[in-house]
């Protein structure tokens, strides 16, 4: 796979399309870093998963009208998983989206900000993509897209577990 792929699948395709267009598997994270200005040094630095897996992330604003921001996740300096975070709260288009999908052997929790949602984590580990949906019906906080794994793979390795500290 060539970097192109991977810059052009973070700054353009994710945006438009609900399925991962190009693997993750062979991205170059230092050329998808370079290309948006990024360093190591801008990451943030947290945990994944039940294994607790150290991961750096990085945000990158695409679309500024409606608030779009790609997460560049990275474990043992290659990417592991991108989060398209932008709320999709089109009821209709939402709704028929989801339905056309197949039923998730697997709802977890996950935090959205400091609150809990409880089984709104949509996971899909053998397509490698995920639908964290909101509050209420018809409206998805973000999408992740991750190498297609087991669902216990992506459970140890990939899915927010943590809770926002409380200061």
């Amino acid at each position: 796979m060539k970097n192109l792929d991977c810059i052009e699948l973070i700054s353009t395709k994710t945006v438009k399309n609900f399925t991962l267009p190009v693997s993750l598997k062979n991205c170059n994270l230092s050329a998808v870093l370079k290309h948006f200005g990024l360093s190591q040094a801008d990451a943030v630095v947290t945990h994944l998963g039940r294994k607790n897996v150290e991961v750096a992330y990085w945000e990158i604003n695409i679309e500024t009208k409606n608030k779009t921001v790609l997460k560049i996740w990275a474990a043992d300096n290659r990417i592991v998983k991108i989060d398209l975070v932008k709320t999709f709260s089109n009821t209709e288009k939402v709704e028929d989206m989801l339905q056309q999908l197949p039923k998730a052997n697997t709802k977890l929790s996950y935090y959205y900000g400091v609150i809990n949602l409880e089984e709104k984590a949509l996971i899909y580990p053998e397509k490698g993509i995920a639908f964290f949906l909101g509050f209420t019906k018809g409206v998805i906080n973000y999408i992740s897209y991750f190498q297609p794994t087991t669902i216990a793979n992506y459970i140890n390795t990939l899915h927010p577990t943590k809770a926002p500290r409380e200061f």
